[in-house]
C-alpha cells in the first residue's frame, strides 16, 4: 500500500510539473501574439500619421514641380515668355483696365487714334509686360522653392517613419523572441521536473 501511495504521489508530482510547463508555454505564446498585434497597431499608426503629414505637403510639392518645370522651359527657350504671360488672366485683366483708362484720357484730350495715342498704348503694354513678367518669374521661383522645401520635408518624414517602424519591428521581435524563449524554458523545466519526480519516486 505505501508503495502504491508513493507511486501515485510521484505520478501526481510529475503530472503537475508537465501541466505547469504546458501552461507556461501557452501563456508565452499568448504574450508573443499580443506583442505582434501591438506591433501591427503601432506600425499602422506611424504609417497613418506619416501619410497624413505627407498628404498635407504633397500639394505644395506638386505645385512646386509644375512651377519649376515652367520656369525651366522659359529659361531654356522651350516656352515663349510673352505668350505665357499674355495667357495669364491677371495680365489680361490689367491690360484691359489699363487700355480703357488710357483711351479715356486720349479721348478727353482729343488724341484718340493719333500717333501719340498709339505710342502711349505701346509704352503701357511694354511696361506692363516688363513688370508682370518680372513678377511672374518671381512667383514661379517662389512656388518652385516651396515645392523643393516640401519635398525635403516629405523625405524627412518618410525617413523618420521608416526608422520608427524599423525600431518597432526590432523591439517587438526581441520581445516576442524573449516570450517564446520563456515558454520553451517553462516547458523544459516542467519536463525536467517530471523526470526528476519519476526518477526520485523510482529511487525511493
Amino acid at each position: 500500500m505505501p508503495a502504491l501511495m508513493l507511486a501515485g504521489g510521484t505520478a501526481l508530482q510529475a503530472g503537475g510539473s508537465i501541466f505547469s510547463g504546458i501552461m507556461g508555454k501557452s501563456a508565452a505564446k499568448k504574450q508573443a501574439e499580443a506583442i505582434r498585434i501591438a506591433q501591427e497597431k503601432a506600425t499602422g499608426a506611424v504609417e497613418k500619421y506619416n501619410d497624413k503629414a505627407s498628404g498635407e505637403l504633397r500639394s505644395f510639392r506638386e505645385r512646386g514641380d509644375t512651377a519649376g518645370g515652367t520656369l525651366a522651359d522659359l529659361l531654356s527657350g522651350k516656352l515663349d515668355p510673352d505668350t505665357v504671360l499674355k495667357a495669364s488672366s491677371l495680365y489680361k485683366f490689367q491690360e484691359q483696365e489699363g487700355t480703357k483708362a488710357i483711351n479715356r484720357q486720349l479721348k478727353a484730350r482729343g488724341l484718340y487714334g493719333s500717333g501719340a495715342g498709339l505710342e502711349s498704348l505701346q509704352k503701357f503694354e511694354s511696361q506692363l509686360i516688363g513688370e508682370e513678367g518680372d513678377k511672374q518669374y518671381n512667383r514661379l521661383f517662389q512656388l518652385s522653392e516651396q515645392g523643393r522645401v516640401a519635398g525635403s520635408q516629405i523625405a524627412g518624414l518618410d525617413a523618420q517613419a521608416g526608422g520608427s517602424i524599423a525600431n518597432i519591428e526590432l523591439q517587438g521581435g526581441m520581445a516576442r523572441g524573449g516570450a517564446l524563449a520563456q515558454g520553451d524554458n517553462a516547458m523544459a523545466q516542467g519536463i525536467g521536473g517530471a523526470t526528476n519526480a519519476v526518477a526520485g519516486g523510482g529511487m525511493q
